[in-house]
């Protein structure tokens, strides 16, 4: 879909946060979810994007709070490979809140 200069495509999210917890006590969430990646189509392949998600989790750990939590990502695409910076949290809507930044990788197929 193209809205002037921008171009915005949905996506689908899944992965896993370690939860980081002390000893055999250990809480990971696995996280899936789908949002909007908006771009500048003009460069092709090499680009700039955000993206946005809503997640559901399947628990908690010390960072996450809740079963309902947001992504914000900001990254740079070059060719199938991408790079990306993103953050996740509940948004305030359960304390804690204190979400987890990650810097990630990614390749498309």
């Amino acid at each position: 879909m193209l809205r002037g200069k921008l171009q915005v495509q949905p996506i689908v999210t899944a992965g896993i946060v370690a939860g980081r917890d002390q000893g055999s006590n250990r809480r990971d969430a696995w996280l899936a979810g789908a949002g909007l990646r908006v771009t500048r189509p003009s460069h092709g392949r090499e680009h700039w994007f955000w993206e946005s998600c809503v997640l559901a989790s399947s628990g908690d750990t010390p960072s996450l709070s809740g079963h309902l939590q947001f992504a914000n990502g900001f990254g740079y695409a070059h060719g199938s490979w991408e790079l990306k910076v993103r953050h996740i949290s509940n948004a305030g809507l359960r304390e804690p809140n204190h979400g987890e930044t990650m810097l990630l990788l990614g390749y498309s197929f």
